[in-house]
């Protein structure tokens, strides 16, 4: 996204000579991990990646491998917070304190995006989501769709979308928990949003 500082394989690299160094420290229950043959196993959007301090397999190349890598890295590298209750209520991407910067990022490359290539197609929309673990998100929500998404374990995505109907453009919302910010920096709660558009995008998907 266009606020947000290029990721540069430099910081991936960085990312994961800390990793290298507190590798036995990370606490893989607080994070919802567990180790496996000298990895640590992350789910990110339903699938399973392996992290390790001398590579990450996320299954993509390119940007979206380095994003995806880099958001790994830095769900495994803390900060831990103190969880939030579950049943907490959903808060948007600007009610974060320290989110300004990436705000209108935010809004293009993810909610925007997502209006636009996903307008008229709802069900696609839905069929994409359930590719990537969504779930009902239930009754409370009164829209077309309303989707739970695990992002990583700790971190679950509400996407919210309206359809294109009878002269009113398409909406799209996605909100977090509160406590997204115990787990992730502001960026990398922005790059799981931009991570998210892409993944739905019609010619996205793993």
């Amino acid at each position: 996204m266009s606020e947000l500082r290029p990721v540069f394989g430099e910081i991936l690299e960085d990312y994961q000579r800390q990793m290298g160094e507190r590798w036995e420290d990370i606490d893989l229950a607080a994070l919802g991990v567990e180790r496996r043959s000298g990895d640590i196993l992350v789910p990110l959007f339903g699938r399973e990646c392996r992290v390790s301090p001398t590579g990450i397999d996320s299954g993509r190349d390119g940007l979206l491998g380095h994003s995806m890598g880099v958001l790994l890295s830095r769900y495994l590298l803390g900060p831990y917070g103190e969880p939030g209750p579950e049943d907490a209520s959903w808060v948007s991407f600007r009610d974060f304190p320290g989110s300004a910067p990436f705000q209108q990022g935010f809004s293009n490359t993810v909610e925007r995006r997502i209006a636009a290539k996903r307008g008229e197609d709802p069900e696609g929309l839905r069929a994409a989501a359930l590719e990537l673990g969504a779930k009902e998100a239930g009754g409370e929500f009164s829209y077309d769709l309303s989707l739970v998404l695990p992002a990583l374990p700790k971190l679950p995505l509400l996407l919210l979308f309206n359809q294109a109907d009878e002269g009113f453009p398409a909406s799209c919302t996605v909100l977090f928990r509160p406590d997204a910010e115990s787990y992730l920096d502001m960026e990398c709660i922005a790059i799981a949003g931009m991570l998210l558009a892409s993944l739905t995008d019609p010619a996205g998907g793993w």
